[in-house]
């Protein structure tokens, strides 16, 4: 009777194993993302489009989200009109955040970190349709979290984080 539970354990056990939320296992990268994006900061990190696992969290008129694997990029701006080309210094710091996995030691940690208050940096909106949006971004990053929301420290803070995306489809609510 053992064995039939342990075979039933294993055999359930290894159907599900390894996949992703998308049902791939794990090399996922951009086949389901419309546009692209790349995003860079002044320590030489930074992911893209074709990263491993990259996707799109959520695009607003006024915010980008992007993601990859150990990354993740949000960048708001406050007050900016739903349609037209637009650029502004005024962004929302409490939308704004940047996660990055850091290497320490030989182990990898993962850090959120954020801008300053006021936040310096620039939201630009280049295109954008019915559907999608294009633009650019540059922000200023002085502080980082541990996954318990406490500060840590980061060689090379301030970092500046900067990129762009292009024709991005638009999130509906």
């Amino acid at each position: 009777m053992r064995w039939l539970i342990l075979m039933v354990l294993v055999l359930s056990l290894s159907g599900c194993g390894g996949s992703d939320a998308n049902g791939s296992n794990g090399s996922s990268n951009s086949s389901n993302i419309s546009g692209s994006f790349q995003v860079s900061d002044t320590l030489g990190g930074g992911f893209d489009s074709s990263s491993e696992r990259a996707r799109i969290g959520w695009v607003y008129p006024d915010i980008v989200d992007v993601r990859a694997r150990g990354w993740r990029l949000s960048v708001a701006a406050n007050r900016l009109p739903d349609e037209g080309v637009v650029e502004t210094d005024d962004l929302n710091r409490n939308n704004t955040r940047y996660t990055m996995t850091i290497d320490e030691a030989g182990s990898s940690r993962r850090v959120n970190c954020l801008p300053d208050d006021p936040v310096q940096g620039r939201f630009e909106r280049t295109a954008m349709s019915e559907t999608t949006m294009s633009g650019r971004f540059q922000v200023t990053i002085v502080l980082c979290e541990d996954a318990m929301g406490q500060p840590t420290e980061v060689d090379g803070l301030p970092i500046t984080v900067s990129g762009e995306f292009s024709d991005l489809e638009l999130t509906r609510n």
